[in-house]
């Protein structure tokens, strides 16, 4: 969908989500700015690239020219208080106030849309479908939730692009605004419960977002995840590790500190490959992009050669130092069964040293 406003205005630019809307913004030609609470590296690279940043909360902040309703749309994130002098001037003047999500929903919408949802892993998934894609020349158009290592950025824009890749968010079930074509939903588990009333809450919108997926469209996930939400009559692929599932991986060792695995999906077979990334969910992550990918058509050889030197997620296993002494390693985990992932995957790679965790 076109939106006809030549001036954008961001309310909490700084999101990592917000951030890449507004790449793409200025980079199809619109006049960006935005206000954001704080002063970041995202926020100044951003400034770097020509967009105008304010971290003023006043509404005396906002530049001249997005002063004028008919000529000005304003995005802002769900994170921003109600109370935001800001946002309050915009929507009493009656400008157009549409939330991150809804943008999203409106590009998606012109495009064939692969959407990652699930409570963990979301941005590692696309962030590796995206690069995959690219890999195999099909030309993309990808909002992520990280700074790609191997892109240098959260947005990858490509100019008359066939498929857009997104992270679909749970938060303030943001992705029911979407229409994907494609989607995966990598694990349901209990977060955000200043949304959702209970876990039954959170299944419910889970269930309604997959419903988003029309006949012609497929569904991969886990054999639990189809159980949950009773995906029956829905073309679902399901996927695993070490287990039986229509595409699987079985880990098979460890070779110049990468893990090294077997994957299979219907005619399929591929021994011996390894993934960029460390750590068994990396495993099961690849799994499921090697699936869609195979799906796509693109060769089994091409894969198994790009997911090799994935560089995946800035803070996601950001190894700072890996010296004898010590190894630093950042990672944005938060959830339990995140750190519970993370933990693991330390221990796998460095099995005799002691492991300090900073909270």
């Amino acid at each position: 969908m076109e939106f006809n406003k030549k001036y954008i205005y961001f309310i909490g630019i700084g999101g990592i989500g917000m951030s890449a809307l507004a790449r793409y913004f200025h980079q199809i030609g619109k006049v960006v700015a935005g206000y954001d609470k704080s002063t970041t590296d995202l926020t100044k690279r951003l400034q770097a690239e020509g967009i105008a940043i304010s971290d003023f909360a006043e509404s005396d902040a906002i530049p001249f020219p997005y002063r004028n309703a008919e000529d000005t749309l304003v995005i802002y994130t769900p994170a921003i208080s109600a109370d935001n002098p800001i946002l309050n001037f915009f929507q009493d003047e009656d400008f157009e106030c549409i939330k991150r999500a809804e943008v999203l929903g409106r590009i998606s919408g012109s495009m064939s849309t692969i959407a990652v949802a699930g409570t963990h892993g979301k941005t590692t998934v696309s962030s590796m479908i995206a690069y995959l894609m690219n890999k195999a020349d099909l030309k993309i158009n990808a909002f992520l939730g990280g700074i790609s290592r191997d892109f240098g950025s959260n947005l990858i824009l490509n100019p008359g692009a066939e498929y857009m890749v997104t992270e679909a968010d749970e938060y303030d079930r943001s992705f029911l605004k979407l229409s994907p074509n494609f989607s995966i939903i990598t694990s349901i588990d209990p977060d955000h419960l200043d949304i959702y009333e209970d876990e039954d809450d959170l299944l419910d919108t889970y269930k309604a977002f997959a419903n988003k997926i029309d006949a012609s469209g497929t569904i991969y996930t886990k054999e639990k995840v189809k159980k949950e939400l009773f995906l029956d009559g829905k073309k679902v692929v399901t996927y695993a590790l070490n287990e039986i599932a229509d595409a699987h991986s079985t880990i098979t060792g460890v070779k110049d500190g990468k893990l090294e695995f077997d994957f299979e999906y219907g005619e399929h077979k591929l021994k011996g490959i390894s993934c960029g990334l460390p750590g068994n969910h990396n495993v099961e992550n690849a799994t499921v992009a090697l699936a869609l990918l195979l799906d796509f058509g693109v060769s089994a050889e091409k894969l198994a050669s790009a997911i090799k030197v994935f560089n995946g997620v800035q803070r996601r296993f950001d190894v700072h130092l890996n010296q004898k002494s010590i190894v630093y390693i950042d990672d944005y985990a938060h959830h339990p069964k995140e750190i519970k992932a993370l933990v693991s995957s330390v221990r796998d790679l460095y099995p005799d040293r002691k492991i300090t965790a900073i909270f």
